[in-house]
């Protein structure tokens, strides 16, 4: 058998000779250096979020009330840009990867931020995030070959990190085939195994359809169903771990516990604080007595954005 076959060993599929898939190819770098995202990632992300809170304290407790209104739209300029550059970074780190619907999910986020106000783009990003967040659900999706799971020569179960190796067209081809496993995982075994892809397919899922309910007409219905599921989405992010990627198994350190949260998870801690003022400033009883309730949900969302495309880098795992 050549070096980089396959064999089925004891119900798995290894490889033999070369370890297949034992991480992401580097044949080609990004024109767009990781280290460079990065900065333009805390700089955008940052400034906005920083603005978002000042603008909210100063509504609440009337520090300088004169100039309220000025940090009001610096604060929604700066998030609507912040908005707008952090989908383009999530558009080219998924078009390095390969992953369609991710970089479309990345994409939207422009049309976003153009033309959806303020009071409503936490909202909006329902839609673009619901479908941008394909690459952390595929990337910790085992990889299955004729029904068995595909390992590494260390034994090692392998993840879609990218499809570099597949290309554009078979990488859609297995995302696709991929959806009707994960939907059916979530009845026939729900809280079995490794949770994170499945609930968090089915929370991104939801965050589409209740931003599309919310502009079709149902406002609070929709804002609900997206809020909800939102939180919920952060609550799955919340679960990921550092180990389950061929990045940090092929690291020198992969043997190593993984210390604090990953980037994912600290994402996820913080939308499920973004999505209550965020839905609540729908109800009179709360935006009565909390002001600028957007730009508190904003500013949680820059922060949670800041750490979502560290995760999508897949930063602290190499």
């Amino acid at each position: 058998m050549s070096a980089g076959s396959m064999v089925i060993e004891a119900g798995v599929v290894r490889p033999t000779g070369v370890a297949l898939g034992l991480g992401p190819t580097h044949a080609r770098e990004s024109w767009l250096n990781d280290d460079v995202k990065r900065k333009i990632n805390i700089g955008f992300n940052g400034v906005a979020a920083a603005s978002n809170f000042i603008t909210m304290v100063n509504g609440n407790f009337s520090l300088i009330q004169s100039i309220q209104e000025s940090l009001e739209n610096i604060s929604a300029f700066l998030s609507k840009s912040a908005t707008a550059v952090q989908g383009l970074l999530n558009a080219q780190i998924a078009f390095d990867k390969k992953n369609i619907i991710a970089m479309i999910g990345g994409l939207l986020e422009l049309p976003i931020a153009g033309f959806i106000k303020g009071f409503n783009l936490f909202l909006a990003r329902g839609i673009s995030a619901g479908l941008n967040h394909f690459d952390g659900i595929i990337s910790r999706t085992q990889k299955i070959l004729n029904g068995l799971p595909v390992l590494d020569v260390k034994g090692n179960r392998q993840y879609y990190d990218d499809f570099k190796k597949e290309g554009w067209i078979e990488g859609f081809k297995i995302i696709c085939r991929h959806v009707p496993i994960l939907t059916k995982e979530l009845y026939t075994e729900p809280f079995k195994g490794y949770l994170f892809p499945r609930w968090f397919f089915l929370c991104s899922s939801f965050m589409i359809l209740g931003s599309l309910t919310a502009f079709l007409g149902l406002k609070k219905t929709g804002a609900g169903i997206r809020h909800v599921f939102g939180g919920l989405a952060g609550i799955a992010l919340a679960t990921d771990m550092k180990t389950n990627t061929n990045v940090k198994q092929t690291s020198e350190k992969a043997t190593e516990r993984p210390k604090g949260f990953s980037n994912y998870a600290i994402s996820g801690f913080v939308w499920v604080l973004a999505a209550i003022p965020d839905f609540l400033k729908h109800f009179d009883f709360f935006s009565s007595r909390v002001k600028n309730s957007t730009e508190l949900a904003l500013f949680l969302d820059r922060v949670a954005g800041l750490f979502f495309i560290f995760g999508n880098q897949r930063q602290g795992e190499k």
